[in-house]
């Protein structure tokens, strides 16, 4: 099991997945954003889709 990184906005919504962490970290610099790792079986044929709607921000309080 490999994993990758959830990049999420300033807002907390995610809106793309890094594979290196080095990348996940410079496009949270880049874009004030955060990141979360996640478990992932990579294979030739992974196909990623983010489909979580968007929690409203009093939801997120204290992540």
């Amino acid at each position: 099991m490999d994993h990758a990184y959830i990049l999420q906005n300033k807002d907390r919504e995610a809106v793309a997945i890094a594979i290196e962490e080095d990348e996940a970290m410079k496009w949270c610099r880049e874009n004030e954003g955060t990141y979360r790792m996640v478990p992932l079986h990579l294979s030739a044929r992974i196909e990623i889709k983010i489909m979580a709607p968007t929690m409203p921000k009093e939801l997120l309080k204290g992540w």
